[in-house]
């Protein structure tokens, strides 16, 4: 099988070469989503708008003047 596919080695160093850019390409995103997180993080430790508006969606808590129907 040699002579068609290439050595073992040959094999063997593509497939791992395959599995490395698609782990760098993981961690490429999960570099992405904690940069987005980390964000998150200073926008609602910096902003009581943003942190009001977490804990109502969050918490089903009511502002004033607001009825909340439960369906």
């Amino acid at each position: 099988m040699a002579p068609w596919g290439g050595s073992p080695g040959f094999r063997q160093w593509w497939g791992l070469k395959s599995l490395l850019s698609k782990r760098q390409a993981h961690q490429a995103a999960l570099e992405a989503e904690v940069e987005f997180l980390d964000q998150e993080s200073q926008k609602l430790e910096s902003s009581p708008e943003i942190q009001e508006r977490e804990i109502r969606k969050n918490m089903g808590y009511a502002g004033k003047d607001e009825i909340v129907f439960d369906f």
